[in-house]
């Protein structure tokens, strides 16, 4: 059995467990009880399980702890598929279709046989054309609405991390500061603010400042 076919297999297994689990006569009743919502927070947890596993270099730890995340995404399409909106096979499709348009120095004319072509972009290079990309694709579902580059940044997100990815996007359209040094002087200039609203006894403006300066922190 070559790799594709035990990976095909091994995935499955995964897909025909899901189903006896869901099942609404034999099944488990936890399991059968999960809805996305009720998933979403067990989701979070196996991300951040990955990345403490990866963090602490344990190869085994991190193959199982990807286990618990790629159970996470069949029991999803699952559910999905029970409520008639997507399977596993849409959820595959979606994202190699994603990706196939995403890579064009990979795949000049988007499918998978178009491979093989030597790329001459760096990583940096990249990753600015991914965010070019992605504008147009924004620009594209928008149906004549008026699109920004932060529209789809999770607000789920924790707060410090959300701050860094939209400082980012922002970066993508040229809003940007050149230099840290740049950065220190704006965040210099928010502390002295903050101080302001402190002395003046203005809560509302207090809170405001500071997060304007811990937005700056973030960016520097």
């Amino acid at each position: 059995m070559n790799n594709n076919s035990k990976h095909a297999e091994a995935v499955t297994q995964l897909v025909m467990l899901m189903e006896n689990l869901r099942d609404p006569n034999h099944g488990c009743a936890w399991d059968r009880k999960q809805t996305f919502a009720s998933l979403a927070r067990h989701t979070l947890e196996e991300v951040y399980e990955v990345v403490d596993a990866i963090e602490l270099g344990n190869p085994e730890k991190i193959c199982d702890e990807l286990g618990d995340l790629l159970f996470q995404v069949i029991f999803y399409a699952r559910i999905g598929e029970e409520q008639g909106v997507f399977d596993l096979s849409k959820v595959s499709e979606a994202i190699l279709s994603k990706l196939l348009h995403r890579h064009p120095h990979i795949f000049p004319d988007g499918t998978l046989q178009s491979f093989g072509q030597p790329s001459m972009l760096s990583a940096e290079q990249v990753e600015r054309n991914w965010e070019l990309i992605k504008n147009a694709e924004r620009r594209a579902l928008s149906d004549g609405r008026q699109v920004s580059v932060l529209d789809d940044v999770p607000s789920a997100m924790p707060a410090l991390d959300r701050a860094g990815k939209l400082q980012k996007r922002a970066s993508s359209v040229g809003f940007d500061w050149h230099c840290s040094t740049e950065v220190l002087a704006r965040l210099e200039d928010e502390i002295r603010e903050l101080r302001e609203a402190i002395q003046e006894g203005d809560t509302s403006a207090q809170s405001n400042e500071m997060g304007d300066v811990l937005f700056s922190w973030v960016k520097l």
